[in-house]
């Protein structure tokens, strides 16, 4: 990964720090996240760099159903997400859509099951 992203303005080093602080990651969480956030695709780069300059959360982009919106409450059977989690999510859609996907239905199925009946 390079020393310094320059679509986020900046370093790598200051993206884990970031991260560690935002998340209460530990540095090895923090670097695993910051080689994901690295590569984000180019459709989501503009609004996770607004999200990690301001806080602001504002994404249109929507794959496979879901939008980051649905991702960070918790709608459509998404777990929900940190900002963080939920534009790393966001990312696999859009890179993996089929084993993304899958992963959610999945997850969503096993919260699901373990529910009691309802009378």
């Amino acid at each position: 990964m390079n020393d310094h992203l320059t679509w986020l303005g900046i370093t790598r080093e200051d993206l884990i720090i970031g991260i560690m602080e935002r998340q209460g990651a530990s540095r090895n969480q923090a670097l695993g996240r910051a080689e994901k956030i690295a590569v984000l695709s180019a459709e989501l780069r503009d609004s996770f760099a607004a999200y990690w300059a301001t806080g602001e959360l504002k994404c249109n982009v929507t794959r496979e159903g879901y939008s980051l919106d649905d991702l960070l409450t918790g709608k459509k059977g998404a777990p929900k997400m940190t900002p963080i989690g939920a534009y790393l999510l966001m990312d696999w859609i859009i890179k993996e859509p089929t084993d993304a996907v899958s992963s959610l239905r999945q997850g969503y199925d096993k919260v699901t099951s373990a529910l009691p009946e309802q009378s």
